[in-house]
């Protein structure tokens, strides 16, 4: 009996689970299509002047950063391994 109710998703639900309803539908593409970006102005003053300063996470940064951190750990692999 409780399988059947499990299957058709009668029934009380489980855990943590958000009770929701057959009829409720949530479309990803449908709200992403609400998103309007923000224009330079907007953006300045809803997080300051440095919102337009470029990044200085680059990807040479961020491959170096891995390269140095998997010798890192491979040394210390090498070291303690014994």
């Amino acid at each position: 009996m409780q399988d059947d109710a499990h299957k058709t998703g009668a029934g009380p639900p489980f855990g943590n689970r958000p009770q929701t309803s057959l009829n409720d539908s949530w479309n990803a593409e449908v709200q992403d299509n609400n998103i309007v970006p923000l224009t330079r102005d907007q953006a300045e003053k809803l997080f300051g002047p440095e919102v337009s300063r470029p990044s200085r996470v680059t990807l040479f940064r961020v491959v170096v950063a891995q390269m140095v951190l998997s010798l890192g750990a491979t040394l210390l692999w090498w070291l303690f391994y014994k």
